[in-house]
């Protein structure tokens, strides 16, 4: 195997270390961070089956910006307007996520502003996006 090793170090083949192991060994090299993104990736997956999810889809990028709904209350009225901010291109976008939410979790997006709809309408509410859209580019 030693010599496998060196050969392929001197024609600079980095894929073979892997190889030699499994058919010394019989098992393949431990990537961390492969087997952290497959376990977040399958976490994923088992909270979008088990929760109801709302998106919409960010105005720039088109990536989708996902709120998982963990708990409702049909008693809960739609209060607010959410300025929100896409983790992938930092673009600002409005969320109104409805009535009877009483939990919730997202992904994809950062919560930046809470617009109560006693103070704004959606006219306003999309006058004051623009205004931080403005204000970020400065």
């Amino acid at each position: 195997m030693d010599y496998f090793a060196e050969i392929a170090t001197i024609l600079n083949i980095r894929s073979i270390n892997e190889k030699l192991n499994f058919w010394t060994y019989g098992i393949e090299a431990y990537d961390h961070e492969e087997a952290e993104r497959k376990a977040s990736e399958k976490t994923l997956a088992e909270e979008k089956e088990r929760h109801e999810i709302f998106s919409i889809v960010c105005q720039k990028c088109k990536v989708q910006l996902e709120t998982f709904i963990l708990e409702r209350d049909n008693e809960i009225p739609s209060f607010e307007f959410d300025i929100i901010k896409c983790v992938k291109c930092s673009e600002l976008n409005i969320l109104d996520k409805g009535c009877g939410i009483k939990r919730y979790r997202f992904l994809n997006y950062e919560l930046i502003e809470e617009l109560s709809k006693e103070e704004y309408d959606l006219p306003k509410a999309l006058q004051r996006l623009e205004q931080l859209k403005n204000e970020n580019i400065r």
